[in-house]
């Protein structure tokens, strides 16, 4: 998007008032959205309690925050002791103030994140764009930048999500062919068979594969010039 404030360059009201524009959590829409809103409602599966976790490891239901969005940062010292944690709950049953409320969400904050405006019927409605809602009709998760490296972390491990322990699993073939003391094109095949056998595809690139259509296509060539002095130039023979 263009013209888009910046978090640390532009002033904080500026900030905030652009992610209210185009950002929201609310249930509250207009009838023939409704149902778009409703991709948006968190309901909890077996993914949520994954890798041992007791509560949803996505956060839900989310602290609600009645009058208004914030930027919130995790305090610089150990200030959130177990008397702020164990208030993070609603309001009215804590009997907690305003601040002391905020002050427990900070205190379970590892970076600095955006607190939507959220009422208290909409802590399992994830963050969306009606716009975009409408041109996808699926589940979205929109949120503000903060952090670009953080961002960039995040879509790189999508990306490789389906080469993790790869590495581990290509290094234990290696040190099986190196026990079996086979030939070293033996050793590659069994590598490069481990490889095959494991890694995975999407369906368009299995079909590429099976039908042996190029994968890529470029319309430039590449020539390489050996630019090291005659007498170190590596020639095949």
């Amino acid at each position: 998007m263009k013209d888009v404030p910046v978090c640390g360059i532009d002033t904080h009201e500026k900030v905030l008032e652009f992610i209210d524009t185009n950002i929201s959590s609310s249930s509250k829409v207009e009838e023939e959205h409704t149902k778009l809103v409703h991709l948006q409602t968190h309901r909890h599966s077996t993914s949520c309690k994954k890798k041992g976790k007791e509560v949803c490891r996505f956060g839900f239901p989310l602290p609600p925050k009645e009058n208004k969005t914030m930027i919130l940062e995790p305090f610089d010292s150990d200030i959130g002791d177990e008397t702020l944690k164990a208030n993070k709950q609603f309001l009215d049953k804590c009997e907690v103030t305003y601040e002391q409320y905020t002050s427990a969400v900070i205190s379970s904050l590892q970076k600095k994140q955006v607190m939507l405006k959220r009422s208290m019927e909409d802590v399992r409605i994830n963050s969306y764009n009606l716009h975009l809602l409408k041109i996808r009709q699926a589940n979205t998760d929109l949120q503000y930048v903060i952090d670009p490296w953080a961002a960039f972390v995040h879509i790189a491990s999508y990306i490789m999500k389906s080469q993790r322990r790869m590495s581990q699993l290509l290094q234990a073939a290696a040190e099986k062919a190196t026990r079996g003391n086979l030939k070293l094109r033996d050793k590659v095949r069994l590598t490069a068979n481990k490889f095959l056998n494991h890694c995975k595809i999407s369906a368009k690139e299995a079909i590429y594969l099976l039908l042996q259509l190029p994968l890529i296509q470029r319309s430039r060539d590449v020539i390489f010039i050996n630019t090291s002095p005659p007498d170190k130039r590596i020639q095949s023979i």
